[in-house]
């Protein structure tokens, strides 16, 4: 039965019946888009679960005096089943320490790689740039790999982001305010860099702040 379409479409094809390739484009056309939709909604159907702590593999996340966050980090040439599990568990990892952004040396994984989720949309990026840049933005930033700590930090207020999602295709984010903090913030991990090194002023304790507002709240 294969074979049969299989021959019947080369011929009307090759017929140029011109109908009939239109028909075709576009019932393509719209299968590409309905996979990309379905594998949107997978991860962040999967994404979800591992918030409500369904799934979790947690990872130790390094944190500052670990060499490996001073590292600049590889690129990626193939997808592997070993690095799609290094994403899901990024992905468990981030949500388990309360993050908004995890990058994979910030694991110990010297590999060009990002997840983020600044409450909009979880996002995978592989071999990540940025490619455009405007604006700014100066706020507190934080890092799970410096916890208990932040400092004001000044970032684009909007970036264009390319790269490659988990299945290795090319992607394009355009992003602002929080969300483009986070990629700057994440692509600095992928270069050996941290937010302290760009911190205006001195770097304040989360437990004091929060209790210097609460008492002039009373």
């Amino acid at each position: 039965v294969h074979w049969t379409v299989s021959c019947t479409l080369r011929r009307r094809f090759a017929q140029n019946d011109k109908p009939f390739v239109w028909m075709m484009s576009i019932f393509m056309l719209s299968a590409i888009q309905l996979e990309t939709i379905a594998k949107k909604t997978t991860l962040r159907l999967i994404c979800q679960k591992r918030k409500e702590g369904i799934i979790m593999a947690i990872r130790k996340v390094r944190v500052v005096g670990d060499s490996v966050l001073t590292k600049k980090c590889k690129e990626v040439k193939a997808m592997t089943p070993r690095l799609q599990e290094l994403i899901d568990d990024m992905f468990d990892t981030m949500y388990d320490a309360g993050g908004v952004g995890l990058a994979a040396p910030q694991v110990g994984v010297l590999r060009r790689i990002i997840v983020v989720d600044a409450g909009d949309d979880p996002r995978v990026l592989i071999n990540p740039r940025i490619v455009e840049s405007e604006g700014s933005q100066t706020d507190d930033e934080g890092c799970l790999s410096y916890p208990g700590k932040y400092g004001k930090v000044t970032r684009p207020k909007r970036v264009v982001v390319e790269g490659f999602d988990r299945d290795m295709q090319p992607v394009r984010y355009e992003a602002e305010d929080l969300l483009a903090r986070d990629f700057c913030h994440e692509i600095d991990h992928l270069e050996g860099k941290m937010y302290m090194e760009l911190v205006e002023g001195e770097i304040h304790d989360v437990q004091v702040e929060e209790d210097r507002a609460n008492a002039e709240n009373r």
